[in-house]
């Protein structure tokens, strides 16, 4: 029996092609291979519905894949408004194919067609992305507890309401409605129709881990509307003294401090449930002000999605400001020279006007710096402290800092 020759990796050289509309399966069987996970049975069909192949690139070798890449449109909040965002997915390289320039190649076709005025993705190591211009724009608090530990404060107020466990169709139709009203509210949310709730809430046995299947739980208030939902599972531990089981957490989403509080007390009092689990917590994270003592949590910052500014005027004027400011301001990009030179903002009344200007700049920044700060979790006074903004004119960092401010801190509980 003959075999067809492959070139070794040394010898090939790798061509940059899109993936046809019946190609699908032969793509994501290599993203999963590269990123080595196991295949979750209905997820290559999830994956198809949810991104299809319009965006799909990579190199190939012998009519293989040796790289991966794909974005699809998403709409994300920003401080007082919204932003179109490409979400960059399934980027991978196969270790034999590494250092040879395939992600930049990638990266730089992908940013240069974007219909999107910014991209955004999850980083698997982070490291690699600063050169490309993402800037680590959100951020999340891993939380792990011992719930018997986890005592209230008593002025903290539950309210009248109560939490039921539903059936999943059930559950969602009571909560989507209410995730989008106040995804406005939480800078870095993503919008999700029916697809991405069902890619949200996929539940793969194999990635369970010895869970249980996902609950879907609801707050109902004391008129009886949802004001809060949590996604969660359990894992049932039998230890020589007893249970010492673990609840978690996938999702948490409350419309005030009653619902939320109440949603924590149920899991929090699960029966032989011990631990709690939570890795996706807001770094302003309402609970710990609620507990009477904190250390009966512990709470480890990560880091989360990454943004990249694409169009600069277009992404600076989406969303609103929490102080006037006036300053020219230097942009370093790596990959889009629309982006390179000083611009002028201006902020008045909470919008900012974006220009070209030959002013001598007050402050200097590279593309990745701004895009880590634009959502307000990011101060540019820290990222100058870290030796990453330089100040020209004294008080610009200041004035820009804080207009780019926001009262809430960025999140994002959205895989893609």
């Amino acid at each position: 029996m003959t075999h067809p020759r492959r070139t070794p990796p040394h010898l090939a050289t790798p061509t940059l092609e899109r993936v046809a509309p019946d190609g699908h399966a032969e793509f994501y069987a290599t993203v999963t291979a590269n990123f080595m996970e196991a295949d979750a049975a209905g997820r290559e069909q999830l994956d198809r519905e949810q991104f299809g192949t319009a965006r799909k690139l990579g190199f190939r070798v012998d009519g293989r894949w040796v790289a991966t890449f794909d974005s699809v449109h998403r709409t994300m909040a920003v401080p007082g408004g919204q932003l179109d965002v490409a979400a960059i997915t399934a980027v991978t390289v196969a270790g034999s194919y590494r250092r040879r320039g395939l992600l930049t190649q990638m990266m730089r076709t992908a940013l240069l067609e974007c219909p999107e005025p910014a991209a955004l993705l999850w980083a698997s190591e982070p490291s690699i992305y600063g050169r490309f211009g993402f800037g680590e724009a959100t951020t999340r608090l891993r939380v792990t507890g011992r719930a018997p530990e986890m005592a209230f404060l008593p002025e903290i107020d539950l309210g009248t309401g109560s939490v039921d466990v539903l059936p999943a169709a059930e559950w969602l139709a009571l909560v989507a409605p209410l995730r989008e009203r106040l995804r406005a509210q939480r800078p870095g949310w993503l919008d999700r129709d029916e697809g991405w709730w069902r890619w949200s809430c996929s539940d793969p046995a194999e990635w369970r881990d010895g869970a249980l299947p996902l609950q879907h739980a609801a707050h109902f208030d004391a008129a009886g509307t949802v004001t809060g939902y949590a996604l969660y599972s359990t894992h049932a531990v039998q230890q020589p003294h007893g249970p010492d089981g673990e609840v978690r957490i996938r999702e948490l989403v409350a419309a005030d401090s009653a619902s939320y509080a109440r949603l924590w007390r149920y899991l929090v009092d699960l029966d032989l449930m011990r631990r709690i689990r939570y890795p996706r917590g807001e770094r302003d994270l309402p609970l710990r002000d609620m507990l009477a003592s904190t250390s009966s949590i512990t709470c480890e910052i990560a880091d989360a999605t990454y943004l990249r500014i694409i169009d600069l005027p277009t992404v600076l004027g989406a969303r609103q400001y929490a102080a006037d400011c006036d300053v020219a301001v230097s942009i370093g990009d790596p990959l889009i020279e629309a982006n390179r030179g000083t611009w002028r903002i201006r902020v008045a009344e909470r919008r900012a006007e974006v220009a070209p200007t030959t002013a001598p700049a007050d402050l200097s920044l590279g593309i990745r710096e701004l895009s880590a700060a634009y959502l307000g979790g990011v101060r540019l006074g820290q990222l100058q402290r870290a030796g990453r903004v330089t100040e020209h004119t004294e008080g610009a960092v200041g004035a820009l800092s804080e207009a780019l401010g926001w009262h809430r801190m960025p999140h994002c509980l959205d895989d893609f």
